[in-house]
């Protein structure tokens, strides 16, 4: 059995991830000409909770999910819940357009979760995730994705800040994920393509 992937703890690097949310510029970030921003996220939770029908689209988010608290920022079942494909599926129904890159957002950094979270065997066939079936050989088209398209998603959002007029250095740094992370990204993710 071969390792392919690695976990994040709480180390500060890991939980800028989840500090998005509480940045002063709400919006993390103007890509493609669209927010990808945390409120987003509320207002897909606020419309969604307290529905009479009890059909709920973000049935995966809770009030702890889009509240969190500095205790709660640790848990990384809570970001994988909200950057789920659900939520990401939710965002672009209630939002539709506006919410497109956070929409899209979400959905790539769940595929990277996934891909980072074959565990066994049996879970992709059981959950029914092509994502998560284990890795059998160099070629697999996932490892293409990691290499090819999240790379490339991660640096178009970098390209787009650095490219932002009007912004000092220091607003620049709030809109993304810290240096660390990404650069921690990107070695995660060239470790499992090598691998």
């Amino acid at each position: 059995m071969m390792v392919m992937g690695v976990t994040f703890d709480g180390l500060s690097i890991n939980r800028r991830l989840l500090k998005i949310h509480d940045q002063s510029p709400k919006c993390i970030n103007k890509r493609k000409g669209k927010d990808i921003s945390w409120d987003h996220l509320k207002r897909l939770y606020e419309s969604d909770k307290g529905k009479a029908s009890g059909l709920s689209m973000a049935h995966k988010l809770k009030h702890e999910h889009i509240y969190l608290n500095s205790f709660s920022k640790m848990h990384v079942d809570l970001i994988s819940r909200v950057l789920s494909n659900s939520v990401s599926m939710a965002l672009m129904l209630v939002l539709e357009d506006e919410a497109s890159e956070t929409s899209l957002f979400a959905s790539m950094f769940n595929r990277f979760f996934d891909m980072l979270n074959v565990s066994n065997y049996t879970n992709g066939t059981r959950y029914r995730n092509p994502t998560i079936y284990p890795y059998r050989h160099g070629n697999d088209h996932r490892l293409k994705w990691l290499e090819q398209d999240f790379i490339q998603f991660l640096d178009e959002w970098e390209d787009s800040v650095e490219n932002k007029e009007g912004f000092s250095k220091a607003e620049k740094n709030l809109i993304l994920l810290s240096h660390e992370t990404r650069v921690r990204l990107r070695i995660t993710d060239l470790i499992v393509f090598k691998i």
